[in-house]
């Protein structure tokens, strides 16, 4: 029961002091707060990427003057009239808003990065 008992009033002092330098890494190391941040600039970086591209491309498929009455009707081919659409489109915005939008996602980038410095501050 001794030997219990000087061991267990023995424990204190086997432990390291805590520095200072040492207390604020763990601090910067287990903050939650700071682990949001990091997805945060994440994922402002995941959106820049596709910030400067152009859309996909859309497939027209359809059928035009589609005749529902007359002699000729519920037929594609029989009626001069039905016409049928197949194509591809590709829709291409103005440089000037592409480049707007890249710097956007720039910006926001900058953005996430300057706060997780306010929050490693907080931190610290």
């Amino acid at each position: 029961m001794a030997g219990l008992a000087a061991s267990v009033l023995a424990l204190p002092s086997f432990a390291a002091a805590l520095t200072l330098d040492e207390a604020l890494r763990l601090a910067e190391n287990n903050a939650p707060s700071l682990t949001a941040q990091d997805a945060k600039i994440q994922a402002a970086s995941n959106a820049a990427i596709p910030a400067g591209e152009l859309p996909d491309p859309k497939l027209l498929v359809g059928v035009q003057n589609y005749p529902i009455g007359g002699p000729d009707r519920w037929s594609i081919d029989q009626d001069f009239m039905t016409m049928q659409i197949v194509g591809v489109r590709q829709e291409m915005p103005n440089s000037d808003k592409r480049k707007a939008r890249i710097e956007v996602a720039d910006a926001a980038i900058d953005r996430a990065s300057a706060e997780r410095r306010v929050e490693r501050l907080k931190v610290r």
